[in-house]
């Protein structure tokens, strides 16, 4: 079988790849990764994340088939909004953020041309992502996959240490126990329960915006780049050195994310409260980071989050308000002045602070409501009812409604716990995860690892899949 492989390399362990190849009677042909450095045993085509998000060096190919660009132009909007992460959160120079629309629209179409191209050169016959594509060229590449009727496997780490999942399709990840075999006939998993749900380790010593303009301003804006670069400047000025100094600007283009970061930090002090009534009926809608995983893929339909809440308006009674809390992460990024003024249109809602208590909220709701994401599982411990709009892994927990199944609030409000056992709800949806780690930044839920059983484990997970 011939795989077209993205990642595991950079958060995973690259040797999972070659011992796929050993036992699985794999062939990797192609290879997208992130790290430059060589890999001896591989023969596959190597290729590069930065070249593909940010440099945007894609080889010339031959043109898809007219009937391939029409199928792919459907899911053109989708990675725009990917591929705002690269030229806002993770802009390196001025070039990368100046870049406009079009920019992005021809780099969309060349990346169908190269995937299809790739795939259909090399024979692929499966794609296997080491994480949920959710970055802009990843998504071409799954989607590509999907029009060529390729088969896919998608991986991604849970909060449940030791567990991966292993879906073929997106819309999967949001129905596990219902299309996803299970890898175990029976599962002794265990997840202990607490009473109050733990923090994360990714929503621990969270560098706000505030704290992100500071650090801007203190390395990048104009005035300090000058005085601490001045006689490296004013040398490359009096020998006429104009391109040195041309570079050195556009190599520190993060300076352009002041301005608006500033924007961002004041609508938020224009439009949001600190402090809002916890005794009155309402709806609490968590906003996600954005742009990212749980909102850019996993939110399905409703990707673009004021969607939401306006359908929430919609569905409550009039006497409902709707309380939004900011991610306390959120940068600049997809919140454009725009942003605020639709959001403040829509009646009985109130935008309160990222450091407003979020259990806080979740405990004296009426429900929450998301597309997915980690609240919702907080939600789910402390046993409130939930109504999801996108894929979320918990779907299928009880407790939580999928709105698109057309339930009505009063059916969502009226849901009483009974008892239920989350621990057997857990482990009974673990039996169809994979076992292993593909993303090392979750090793810290884990007491012991060691990287050889870990290959192996991830491994025999994803052979047990395909």
């Amino acid at each position: 079988m011939n795989v077209f492989a993205w990642g595991f390399d950079n958060k995973c362990n690259p040797n999972i790849l070659r011992e796929l190849e050993k036992k699985g009677d794999l062939n990797i042909k192609v290879w997208v990764k992130q790290t430059r450095h060589k890999i001896p045993w591989s023969k596959a085509l190597i290729y590069y994340y930065d070249d593909l998000f940010i440099f945007q060096k894609i080889e010339k190919t031959p043109l898809a088939p007219e009937d391939i660009i029409i199928k792919a132009q459907k899911f053109l909007e989708e990675f725009l909004l990917m591929q705002v992460r690269h030229q806002i959160n993770f802009c390196a120079n001025e070039k990368v953020i100046s870049r406009s629309v079009d920019d992005d629209i021809y780099l969309f179409y060349r990346l169908v041309h190269f995937f299809y191209e790739k795939l259909t050169r090399e024979n692929i016959n499966l794609v296997i992502h080491a994480n949920i594509f959710h970055e802009g060229a990843d998504f071409v590449l799954y989607k590509m996959a999907k029009i060529l009727n390729i088969k896919t496997r998608l991986c991604m780490q849970t909060i449940f240490p030791g567990k991966f999942i292993i879906i073929n399709s997106i819309e999967e990840f949001g129905n596990i126990t219902q299309t996803r075999p299970k890898l175990y006939k029976k599962s002794n998993y265990k997840y202990e329960f607490s009473g109050k749900p733990a923090k994360l380790f990714y929503m621990t010593n969270i560098e706000d915006a505030v704290f992100s303009l500071k650090e801007l301003k203190k390395n990048f804006s104009l005035e300090s780049l000058l005085k601490e670069n001045k006689i490296k400047l004013i040398i490359s000025f009096l020998i006429g050195n104009f391109s040195h100094i041309a570079h050195f600007l556009d190599a520190n283009g993060r300076r352009f994310r002041i301005p608006i970061l500033k924007t961002y930090i004041q609508n938020m002090k224009t439009y949001s409260k600190n402090k809002v009534d916890l005794s009155v009926p309402y709806v609490y809608i968590p906003l996600p980071y954005q742009p990212e995983l749980s909102s850019a893929t996993l939110g399905g339909n409703y990707t673009e989050q004021v969607k939401i809440i306006e359908t929430v308006s919609r569905w409550i009674p009039k006497n409902v308000k709707i309380y939004i809390k900011e991610n306390p992460k959120q940068m600049e990024s997809m919140r454009s002045t725009g942003f605020f003024e639709r959001l403040n249109n829509i009646r009985n809602t109130t935008l309160i602070s990222g450091k407003f208590s979020s259990f806080e909220l979740i405990k004296n709701c009426q429900c929450v409501a998301l597309s997915s994401g980690n609240t919702g599982w907080e939600a789910i411990q402390m046993k409130k009812p939930l109504i999801t709009f996108g894929y979320a892994w918990y779907n299928n927990l009880p407790g939580v409604f999928w709105y698109k199944n057309k339930v009505t609030y009063e059916e969502v409000v009226s849901w009483k716990n009974n008892d239920i056992d989350i621990q057997k709800e857990v482990r009974s949806l673990t039996e169809h995860f994979g076992d292993g780690l593909v993303d090392r930044d979750y090793k810290s839920l884990l007491t012991c690892f060691d990287e050889s059983y870990n290959t192996k484990l991830v491994v025999n997970s994803i052979l047990a899949s395909i």
